[in-house]
């Protein structure tokens, strides 16, 4: 597994919870073929532009179940991420927590590794260029652009 990117800080999570998630979210895109794991790619560097939108309840949340993964070996994050996917076999209440444990994690997942973003240190090509799609908003006044390239 891939460290963090030098550039990866966040404003919300500290270091231990970005390499919890690091490991999380490579749970849900590993390496495949040409298709780069989630810490190869970096996109983790990107985290702070989603965060500000998660509920604070729902982020202390997250925070401290990443803490707990930070500390435990490997193969105990993916064993929940493994369990989270197999909510529906799951005896209610614990099959509600583990389908909503499985949407929070693949939500974050799949919106980092699709955005278009990588950390500044990856030199490879995207998953959106390795399949030939390209994020676009197009404005009332027909402007065309990518939302997430900063100027």
């Amino acid at each position: 597994m891939a460290s963090l990117p030098k550039n990866a800080k966040s404003d919300y999570m500290n270091e231990s919870e970005l390499r919890a998630l690091n490991r999380v979210c490579d749970c849900f895109m590993p390496r495949n073929g040409e298709h780069p794991s989630f810490s190869d790619l970096g996109c983790i560097q990107h985290i702070d532009l989603f965060l500000p939108y998660v509920p604070e309840p729902d982020l202390k949340d997250l925070k401290m179940l990443l803490g707990m993964l930070a500390v435990l070996p490997g193969f105990v994050t993916t064993f929940v991420v493994w369990a989270s996917q197999k909510g529906q076999g799951w005896f209610e209440p614990l099959g509600t927590l583990m389908r909503k444990l499985d949407y929070g994690f693949r939500s974050i997942a799949l919106a980092l590794y699709y955005s278009g973003l990588a950390s500044d240190e990856y030199a490879g090509k995207t998953p959106l260029e390795i399949i030939g799609f390209e994020v676009s908003a197009v404005h009332c006044d027909g402007r065309v652009e990518n939302p997430y390239v900063r100027a």
